[in-house]
């Protein structure tokens, strides 16, 4: 009689650890399903405050009088019809001419154009843009000699004491966009046979997925298409 009561015992036992273990399971799976749900939803509203919030506010000069609900309804509506026009505009010859001239003439202003032109190189890299050809990804040793961290090519520069580096961009996971502006020597840089979206996909999954091996293409000496930039004396500035 102890016996059986024992092995009943055991048995409501074993349940309980399979049930425990299977909410566990739910759970994770479960904040695995919301963490990319809410990173994305999280940009979404970045993004929607950026361009509705400034189309409402524009819109709110003019429509006053209306329910805040309608200038909102009009803000979004705006805000999709100038995207779709840029993106339309962009498709064409006149269009791509049009761009150009604007941007010829945000380069004349001084502060503006810092700006602009970086954050539209920094667009075009996580974009795979094709005119990006030198936005390779790279290993490099960082943040300390034995560790790994990889990075983005972003240029190639000589240093005053005629050092040959190359200007390297090191995200941060799971945000990409923020990270480490390194100068690594030529010698202590590995270009990987992998895309720009392999790379971001592989830090902002904080490297769920990443792939089972890493193909090093060659040890970087002198990469094609990466323009070179000689540095003026920085010891003014060192000090």
């Amino acid at each position: 009689m102890n016996r059986k009561s024992d092995m009943e015992g055991k048995d409501i036992g074993d349940g309980r650890r399979t049930i425990r273990v299977q909410m566990a399971r739910h759970f994770i799976s479960g904040i695995a399903v919301l963490i990319p749900l809410g990173i994305t939803l999280f940009a979404l509203s970045v993004i929607f405050k950026a361009t509705v919030g400034v189309s409402a506010s524009f819109l709110g000069l003019f429509l006053g009088d209306l329910p805040r609900n309608v200038v909102i309804t009009l803000a979004i509506l705006l805000s999709i019809g100038i995207v779709y026009l840029a993106g339309l505009l962009a498709s064409h010859v006149v269009g791509r001419k049009a761009i150009a001239l604007g941007e010829t003439l945000v380069a004349q202003i001084p502060v503006v154009k810092t700006i602009y032109a970086t954050s539209k190189q920094v667009i075009e890299m996580f974009q795979g843009h094709p005119d990006s050809q030198s936005r390779k990804v790279v290993l490099v040793e960082y943040p300390t000699p034995g560790l790994r961290a990889f990075g983005f090519l972003t240029g190639r520069i000589t240093m005053p004491d005629a050092t040959e580096c190359y200007k390297i961009f090191i995200p941060t996971a799971p945000n990409p966009t923020s990270g480490y502006f390194q100068l690594v020597p030529t010698s202590r840089c590995e270009v990987l046979d992998m895309s720009t979206e392999e790379a971001l996909r592989l830090i902002i999954s904080v490297g769920i997925l990443a792939p089972p091996s890493l193909e090093v293409l060659a040890k970087m000496t002198t990469p094609a298409h990466v323009p070179v930039e000689v540095t003026a004396d920085m010891s003014s500035s060192s000090g």
